[in-house]
């Protein structure tokens, strides 16, 4: 079945061409020429402001220029609405797409009133720049974070297209032990990211991660387990052991041929599922760290991969939305030896095998269920090393994702769901048994007294749920939010660095502004439970 959804995935993206549609979004007839029964005055600017500011400014930004915290991922891009391709819509034609949505945007009517769209209409208007001379939607992200820059003036060079900027994010936080709350830890991070624009068509990005990890305090249970990996770093989110950091998330160049296409070369965010693409930044996770199996490193799934990635949009209507990503890249390589023989190592900067890795994304979207977007993932890879016993071992690696975000009236809510299961197949090899573990292995895994397999295959959940009263009037409680998050790792049972796990995390959420949040969240497990607290503020 898995080998099925990769081969079928694969078929689709190198077969199909990329749909070049445009852009335009069509407002229906009866909408067009609808007027804003509400007037433009300060209190209706000042409440579609307010209400602006919470829900549309992660996406589309504080000032409007599309380049909110939460954009830098979304493909296509949000819309600049300073922009004259926005302002030409009417009233009507504005009113109506906030209700609707489409894609990634939310239909709003579910959340806001009726009025209250109407003032959104209103503040919007008043973000209408006169020496504006867009026509479409930009294509990129990185345009306008580059152009919504205060200081861009002075770090543009004498060439309008050569922008660079530097945007990103901070976070301080606390973890203890949730099941005495005697052990407390602190971290702190600074995730900068650069971007580079040399012309319309082309820019590079980069983003770094420095931080000072604080340590999860260790049960007696999870250190008798065995939780860490080869690095002396476990699968528990991300979080694992103290000390500072300076890592590279991912540095590329990308290319746009067309305003439907992408073309990616150099070291990117691999599109494997949601989570990492999507989620994982910490204003955007509602969660302190992340499911178990991700995270910068003593990762299961791929987080980076260095090759080259082609993505767009296959096909595009009011009812119906597919997109795509293909990649070609050095993927994973295999552990070959010692205590964590069979595991794979996601850091394969220097390919260690002259095969590479193919593989993609197919995401399906359903802009009339309240923006339903179902995924499926899969790549295949050679991982064995080079000219020795393990040169024709690969990797299946595959994922299932869904998101859907639907309001409830009842409860002047916005309600937001996604989830995510992963596998990885590794195919069967012999591996070297470390001796001071061949006690360990049991007698039907032995080939001989220095040689076992085992089926080498891992799966990965996590489901999450978030709920937000965006609709009631108070100003206090409609910047809260409840989350609720499922994960679980199910190792390869018979491996020596076997250790499954399972939890349950729950959290509250508190948006300061749209570039600024505080986290609690209480997290039960098989193994330990956790405390976590954490502040995050995007610039």
């Amino acid at each position: 079945m898995v080998q099925f959804l990769v081969s079928s995935i694969l078929f689709v993206l190198l077969s199909t061409p990329a749909y070049t549609q445009s852009t335009h979004w069509p407002t229906p007839i009866e909408f067009i020429n609808l007027q804003n029964p509400f007037p433009s005055n300060e209190n209706s600017i000042n409440n579609g402001n307010e209400n602006y500011q919470l829900a549309c400014a992660p996406c589309h930004g504080t000032g409007g220029l599309g380049n909110g915290p939460a954009s830098v991922n979304l493909n296509p891009p949000p819309a600049n609405h300073t922009s004259k391709y926005v302002q030409r819509e009417t009233d009507g034609g504005l009113f109506w797409k906030i209700s609707e949505g489409k894609g990634s945007m939310p239909a709003w009517k579910t959340s806001f009133t009726e009025e209250e769209r109407w003032n959104l209409v209103n503040y919007i208007r008043t973000l209408a720049d006169p020496n504006s001379t867009d026509t479409l939607p930009r294509t990129a992200v990185a345009v306008n974070r580059m152009e919504s820059s205060d200081d861009n003036k002075s770090q543009t060079t004498s060439s309008q297209n050569n922008k660079f900027l530097i945007t990103g994010s901070a976070n301080t936080e606390v973890i203890a032990d949730g099941s005495m709350f005697n052990t407390w830890n602190f971290g702190t991070g600074f995730q900068p990211l650069f971007l580079w624009r040399p012309s319309e068509k082309l820019f590079f990005e980069s983003h770094l991660h420095l931080s000072v990890m604080a340590q999860e305090p260790e049960s007696e249970h999870a250190h008798s387990q065995g939780t860490q990996n080869s690095s002396g770093e476990s699968h528990d989110g991300g979080h694992a052991t103290s000390g500072a950091e300076i890592m590279l998330g991912y540095a590329n160049l990308v290319y746009f041929p067309t305003k439907t296409l992408t073309l990616t070369a150099g070291y990117f965010l691999s599109p494997m599922g949601i989570f990492t693409e999507r989620m994982h930044p910490e204003w955007i996770n509602r969660f302190p760290n992340t499911p178990l199996g991700f995270g910068h490193s003593g990762n299961y799934f791929p987080e980076s991969d260095i090759g080259v990635q082609l993505r767009g949009t296959l096909f595009d209507s009011d009812y119906f939305e597919m997109i795509f990503s293909g990649f070609i890249s050095n993927g994973p390589a295999l552990i070959d030896t010692g205590f964590y023989a069979g595991k794979l190592n996601y850091s394969n900067l220097i390919d260690n095998n002259s095969s590479k890795a193919v593989g993609g994304r197919i995401g399906f979207i359903f802009p009339s269920i309240s923006h339903l977007e179902i995924g499926l993932s899969g790549a295949n890879s050679p991982i064995g090393k080079h000219e020795t016993n393990f040169e024709s071992v690969t990797a299946l690696l595959s994922a299932a994702d869904f998101s859907w975000t639907t309001g409830i009236s009842s409860l002047s809510s916005q309600l937001t769901f996604r989830g995510q299961l992963s596998s990885v197949t590794v195919d069967d090899a012999n591996y070297f048994i470390p001796a001071s573990y061949r006690k360990s292995v049991k007698p039907e895994q032995k080939i001989n007294d220095s040689t076992y397999t085992y089926q080498n295959k891992l799966q990965m959940l996590f489901f999450q749920a978030s709920l937000r009263p965006v609709e009631i009037m108070n100003s206090f409680f409609k910047n809260i939010e409840f989350a609720f998050r499922y994960d679980q790792i199910q190792l390869p049972e018979m491996a020596l660095w076997s250790n499954s796990d399972m939890r349950l995390a729950f959290g509250i959420n508190y948006w300061f502004t749209a570039r600024s949040l505080f986290k609690i969240s209480y997290q039960t497990g098989e193994h330990k439970n956790l405390f976590y607290s954490q502040w995050v503020i995007g610039f």
